[in-house]
């Protein structure tokens, strides 16, 4: 027998958002103490092209999914998976960051990225349904 699914509360939702938003501000900030910690001395700073264009990316990402999750045309569900997948993108800038400065010997671009993570999840999700 099938049985309808549950539709989703928008409390619950929410709630699960707000907890995902502050678990992802602390694993940035945990990763920019990881790099603190291992020094702000590297070697010369290198052209790299690839992870130049993986952090440009990740930001893009980050902010355009989180402008989307804010339209009211979006239905709830749907606006909070874009505000989760706008987050996902933040944190991995400080995964990108904590990767360039301990095997790529590049604190100083790792704790950059990792700033820049914070600041694209900083302000909890805003979501907006018309």
């Amino acid at each position: 027998m099938m049985t309808e699914p549950q539709p989703t509360r928008s409390a619950d939702l929410l709630g699960a958002l707000r907890t995902t938003h502050r678990c992802v501000v602390g694993g940035l900030l945990v990763c920019g103490l990881v790099i603190a910690s291992q020094g702000l001395t590297g070697d010369e700073p290198t052209e790299d092209r690839t992870a130049a264009t993986i952090g440009i990316a990740l930001g893009l990402v980050s902010i355009v999914f989180r402008r989307l999750s804010a339209s009211p045309a979006i239905a709830l569900r749907s606006a909070a998976l874009l505000a989760l997948a706008g987050l996902v993108s933040a944190a991995c800038l400080g995964a990108l960051g904590v990767y360039l400065a301990i095997s790529q010997d590049r604190p100083e671009t790792g704790l950059l990225l990792t700033a820049a993570g914070l600041i694209f999840a900083i302000r909890p999700p805003a979501l907006t349904t018309g």
